[in-house]
């Protein structure tokens, strides 16, 4: 059985109300490693979870699409004016950087992909670099624009793995499935 068939048979099975550690005796002996089936089946949420963290995740992906602007003319003024770069380097940086990658995020983000949220708190920690640098390199103080676009990306941050931990309990900040003291995974 490949990956596609256990993926889709793991969403029909939770969705149709089974709990995740049935699926996984069921499935563990596949012929798939143990791990990989755990995290496949730890990465689909509930449609409890779903219900109940969809404003949430709905705010998230808003909050996504709208800082794609800022982020974007941060990631123009890195390559224009720190870098001194020209040519067809600065619409690339802008638009992979500032514009593409964030989209993304929310778009994985909405259809409910782990390592969306992942993305977003690796990534995000553009949204707090590109200020200190614009900040520093032009010898400017810390105004109140600055620390107000520095604490919106902390808050992001935070709030994406608020939500990233709501929608996926069983996995860990580092992606592995948590497992309880008699070395079992923890689905629920």
């Amino acid at each position: 059985m490949d990956t596609h068939e256990i993926i889709t048979q793991i969403k029909t099975r939770i969705a149709n109300g089974e709990r995740k550690t049935e699926v996984f005796e069921q499935l563990r002996d596949q012929g798939m490693r143990e791990n990989r089936v755990a995290f496949l089946i730890a990465g689909t949420p509930t449609p409890e979870q779903l219900k109940n963290n969809r404003t949430l995740k709905i705010a998230l992906v808003t909050l996504l699409i709208v800082l794609t602007i800022p982020l974007a003319y941060l990631a123009h003024y890195f390559v224009t004016h720190i870098e001194y770069q020209r040519g067809v380097l600065v619409g690339f940086f802008t638009v992979s950087v500032g514009i593409f990658c964030p989209l993304v995020c929310a778009f994985g983000i909405y259809r409910n992909r782990f390592a969306a949220y992942t993305n977003v708190l690796i990534c995000g920690i553009f949204y707090i670099i590109f200020p200190l640098m614009v900040l520093h390199t032009n010898g400017l103080p810390l105004t109140l624009p600055g620390v107000g676009l520095l604490a919106l990306a902390i808050i992001l941050l935070a709030y994406c793995g608020y939500v990233r931990t709501r929608m996926f309990p069983a996995l860990s900040l580092t992606g592995s499935v948590k497992k309880n003291q008699h070395n079992e995974y923890k689905f629920d």
